[in-house]
Parts: C-alpha cells; structure tokens; sequence
C-alpha cells in the first residue's frame, strides 16, 4: 500500500514539475531579457530545485565510452555478455589489446539499507520488517505485484542520516546558480543524479540479508550456508584480499571491512592488504577525484602483483 501512495502522490506533483521545469528553461533562455537580471537568475534555480527535487531518477548510464592507454586515448565499446532477470553482464570492450588482468566487478544491490537499519535489526522480528518495509510494485511498472523493498524508503532512510549535509548542499547549489558558478552547479547536479537513483530491493533478499547477516551473524560464526553447502572462509588460500575504507565513512564504518581478514586467516601475509583512505566518505572510496587519485592506483598496482 505505501509503494502505490508514494506513486499517486508522485502523479500529483506532476503539474507543479511541469511548472517548474517551464519556468526554469524560459528564465535561462537566451532570448528572454529577463534570463539576464538577478530575479529571473533566482526565479530558474528555484525552478530548477523544485523540479529536481520532484523528478523521477532513473538508472544514470555508465558513460563510459572512451579510456585511457599509455597516454593515448582509446574506444571502449560496451557489450552485453549474458543477460539475466536481474541483471546483465557487461564487458567493456576496449579497441586496442594489451596483456592486462581480466578484472570481474560484482556491484552490490544498493548495500545502504543494510547498515542503515543494523540496529533496527537486531532488536526487530523478520515479520517486523515483512509488515513494516515492504511493499508492492504497483500496476503499470515492470514486475508489479512483487514484494520488494522500495527505493524511495532506502533513500528517505540514508538522506535522514545527514539531512542538514543534503540541506546545505542544495542550499549551495541555489546560491551556484544564481551567481551563474555554472561548473559547481553541474558537479552537484552529477552528483546526485547518482545519489538520488535508487533500486527496489526484491523482498526475499532484503529479509535473508537482514537474517543472515545482521540476526544470525552466521559467516563470522561459521554456520553460514549457499545453496546447501556450508561456506569456509578458511578453505580460502590462493587468491588475494585487498579491502578499502574510507576515514569518514558514516554507513560501512572504518572496520566492517577490514574485518574480512581475519575471516580469511589461512591467506599469506603478502596476499592481505587494506587501505584506510583518509578525509573521505562513503560515496568518496569509489567515485569521483579522490578514487582515481588515490584510491585507484593503489587497487591497479595491487590487481596486477597479484594476478
């Protein structure tokens, strides 16, 4: 029932949207007088925030088109491998051949909700969460009728965790726009276009990963389980464990990750390493100035002594 409010409530914000969006293109338009003053500067970003802040965000691209080898730049084609229903694997197929490792990313679903609620979880029953977090996907979207855990519930859940932070930002981004800083304002628009695009979580692994993990702690305990055979993490001995966690981090705290270490005890010193990355946060470890900085060629260096 939440997810269909949400939805009718969205529908009737679309007049306002429309306003809004009419208004910010008319009062940035080149040929309007009025796009020139300081009112019509105020009138677009105000436009611009209620339109942003009412619009649906949608899957961003991964825009990768292009890399860079030795210097010079080469085309990146992206290709789909296998498709399954929940997801696809892609191959980023570069123009030119060179002898690097083959590297195998496996995004997380989300992964905000989890942390978000631990303390939540170790106080509340499954059937808490059943009735309380989960709803359907309503008539005229792609799997409706299934139970899931929505998108806008994890992104209401994480935003709350800095709500001043959000407040400011847009408060900064307003201020951008008014004085035509056009370069800030469009890396607070990147940002989040990615921060603000969230996925429903299908219910049965919201629960299990809410049970298994945060109820049961059963990796660290040794009992956990996949598909009927127990899962070892001391019959791991011949790959490589690189973790990375950033300083400030408000949602995986320094820790959660080193913590795979120990769970790996039968690894060679040499193959364990773990980096503490200093004054950044959560969405700063893998994205934006600091990741490919920093971050980045530490995991290169580190993919290719151990391949």
């Amino acid at each position: 029932m939440l997810y269909h409010l949400y939805d009718l409530h969205h529908a009737m914000l679309t007049p306002l949207r429309l306003t809004a969006e009419t208004l910010q293109q008319v009062f940035t338009h080149p040929l309007v007088p009025a796009s020139y003053t300081r009112l019509g500067r105020v009138v677009a970003a105000g436009s611009e925030l209620v339109e942003r802040a009412t619009r649906r965000y949608g899957k961003p691209d991964f825009g990768i088109s292009v890399t860079t080898i030795d210097g010079e730049p080469v085309e990146v084609s992206v290709v789909a491998v296998a498709r399954k229903a929940f997801c696809d694997l892609l191959h980023f197929q570069r123009t030119t051949t060179r002898d690097d490792p083959k590297v195998l990313v496996v995004a997380p679903m989300s992964g905000h909700y989890a942390t978000l609620l631990r303390d939540l979880a170790a106080t509340r029953s499954i059937d808490w969460f059943e009735r309380s977090l989960l709803s359907t996907v309503p008539v005229a979207y792609p799997g409706f009728t299934r139970r899931v855990y929505p998108g806008f519930i994890q992104l209401g859940g994480f935003m709350n965790m800095n709500l001043d932070r959000h407040f400011g930002s847009a408060l900064k981004h307003f201020q951008h726009l008014v004085r035509g800083d056009g370069e800030r304002a469009e890396t607070h628009r990147r940002f989040y276009d990615e921060y603000l695009a969230v996925m429903d979580l299908p219910a049965e692994f919201f629960l299990q990963t809410v049970k298994v993990a945060f109820q049961d702690h059963a990796l660290p305990l040794g009992v956990m389980t996949s598909r009927g055979r127990a899962v070892d993490t001391s019959a791991i001995r011949t790959t490589a464990l690189m973790t990375v966690e950033g300083e400030l981090d408000d949602i995986s705290g320094p820790g959660q990750t080193f913590a795979a270490h120990a769970l790996c005890a039968n690894l060679p010193a040499d193959r364990h390493r773990h980096l503490l990355q200093r004054e950044v946060g959560h969405f700063g470890i893998f994205n934006g100035r600091r990741w490919r900085g920093e971050i980045l060629p530490q995991v290169r260096d580190f993919i290719r002594e151990n391949r």
